[in-house]
């Protein structure tokens, strides 16, 4: 059998394979990534918590993670409050409200 002029085996064809399978895993990976239930911010998430070795990394992961939401979280009761969605009377409102489950009697 030839490939590009030479005899199957040579380690040109051998690189030439070799290079061809990684393309191919390449696309099925994407592929197959593609057709996932997860969009591609859970697919970017999966991909680098795959890289994570230790639980010492997953910590500060999470750690991060936590920090950033968190900030998120600060940094959208900061523009209520500014607009005058929430202040001081709305804030006293929520010490009172009770969010239980309301059961059956």
């Amino acid at each position: 059998m030839k490939l590009s002029g030479q005899k199957f085996g040579g380690s040109e064809n051998l690189r030439y394979l070799c290079s061809m399978k990684t393309e191919i895993s390449k696309n099925m990976e994407t592929a197959t990534l593609q057709s996932s239930p997860f969009s591609p911010f859970q697919i970017e998430m999966l991909e680098l918590v795959s890289r994570v070795k230790s639980e010492v990394e997953m910590h500060d992961i999470r750690q991060l993670l936590g920090k950033y939401f968190a900030q998120r979280a600060e940094d959208a009761m900061d523009r209520l409050w500014d607009e005058g969605i929430l202040n001081e009377r709305v804030m006293e409102e929520w010490k009172k409200e009770h969010m239980r489950t309301p059961y059956r009697q």
